[in-house]
C-alpha cells in the first residue's frame, strides 16, 4: 500500500472492512443455507423429489448471504486506480472521470445471475412438492415475481439503460452515474460534504438543498442504495475504482476551494488525487 494513501485519514463514520452486523447477518444466513442444502440432499438420496426444490433454495439462501460482504470498505492500491480526463456529456465539458470497480460491478451482476437461477429452479421444482400450507405457494409466487423482476433487469442492463456506473468532477459540479440514474449537481449547490453509514452501507454525500440537484432515472427497475437519499447526491465509496478515503478527502478540498476547481478540467486534479494532497482538508 501507497504510504500517502495511508497517510489520508480514514472518515471516523466509515467501518474498515466488515462490521459486526455484517458478519452476524452473513454467518445466520449461511447456516440457513446448509440447512436447506441439507434437506435437500436428503430428499434427493431417499428418492424422493418432495425436498428438491430445497436445492435452488439453499442457494438462493447463500447468495443473499454474501450480499454483506458488498458493504465492506477498504483501501486500495493506486495502481487499480480508475482516473481518467473525459467529456461529460451531463454538463458538457471535461472532468476528472472516475469509473466504477469492473469487480464491484461485476459481482452485482453475478449475484443477480445465481438469484435468477436460484429462483428458476425453485419456480419449476415446487410444485414437484406434495400439497402443503400455503406457505409453499406463497413461496413460488414470490419466487415467480423475484425472477420477473430480474428479467426485467436483464432488460434493461441488454438496452443500456442500467448500466456500470461512474463519477465525474468537473469545474462547474459532480455528475454521479449509478445504475439506473443520473445526479447532477452544481458545486455552488452543494451545503456540505460528509461521510456516513447507513443501515451499514457506508456513503459520501454531497448535501444538496431541495430541488438543486437535477435526477434523471434512465431505468425503474433498479433502485440503488444511494437513490434512497435522495434529494443529495450520494455516492456509495466502494463502487468507484479510487481509494475510498481520497475520493471523500478530494471531494471535501474541491468543495471547500473554489478557486481550485479549475483543475478538474485537466490533468491537475488527477496529480494531485494521485499525491493525496488536500490541504487544507475537510472541516
Amino acid at each position: 500500500m501507497d504510504s500517502e494513501i495511508e497517510q489520508v485519514p480514514w472518515p471516523r463514520e466509515w467501518k474498515e472492512g466488515p462490521a459486526a452486523g455484517h458478519v452476524l447477518i452473513g454467518a445466520f444466513l449461511l447456516l440457513l443455507a446448509a440447512g436447506a442444502l441439507l434437506g435437500g440432499i436428503g430428499a434427493a438420496a431417499s428418492g424422493g423429489r418432495s425436498g428438491a426444490f430445497l436445492l435452488p433454495f439453499s442457494l438462493l439462501l447463500a447468495v443473499i448471504a454474501a450480499l454483506p460482504a458488498f458493504a465492506y470498505l477498504r483501501r486500495r492500491d493506486v495502481d487499480t486506480w480508475r482516473l481518467s480526463l473525459a467529456r461529460v456529456e451531463p454538463i458538457g465539458t471535461r472532468a476528472v472521470h472516475v469509473g466504477y470497480s469492473r469487480r464491484a460491478a461485476g459481482g452485482h451482476l453475478a449475484v443477480l445471475g445465481l438469484c435468477a437461477a436460484a429462483l428458476l429452479g425453485i419456480v419449476v421444482l415446487l410444485p414437484l412438492a406434495p400439497p402443503g400450507d400455503g406457505r409453499a405457494l406463497v413461496l413460488w409466487f414470490g419466487s415467480v415475481l423475484l425472477l420477473g423482476w430480474l428479467v426485467w433487469v436483464a432488460l434493461a442492463v441488454v438496452r443500456g439503460r442500467a448500466a456500470r456506473g461512474w463519477l465525474a468532477l468537473a469545474p462547474e459540479g459532480v455528475v454521479h452515474r449509478g445504475w439506473g440514474t443520473t445526479t447532477i449537481a452544481a458545486w455552488d449547490d452543494v451545503a456540505s460534504v460528509r461521510a456516513d453509514t447507513v443501515k451499514l452501507n457506508a456513503f459520501i454525500v454531497l448535501a444538496v438543498p431541495g430541488g438543486h440537484a437535477r435526477r434523471v432515472v434512465h431505468c425503474r427497475a433498479v433502485q440503488a442504495p444511494e437513490d434512497r437519499l435522495r434529494p443529495h447526491l450520494a455516492v456509495r465509496p466502494r463502487m468507484p475504482a479510487v481509494d475510498p478515503a481520497v475520493l471523500y478527502h478530494a471531494l471535501c478540498f474541491y468543495h471547500a476551494v473554489p478557486q481550485a476547481r479549475s483543475e478538474l478540467g485537466d490533468g491537475r486534479a488527477i496529480e494531485r488525487m494521485r499525491r493525496c494532497d488536500f490541504a487544507p482538508g475537510p472541516a
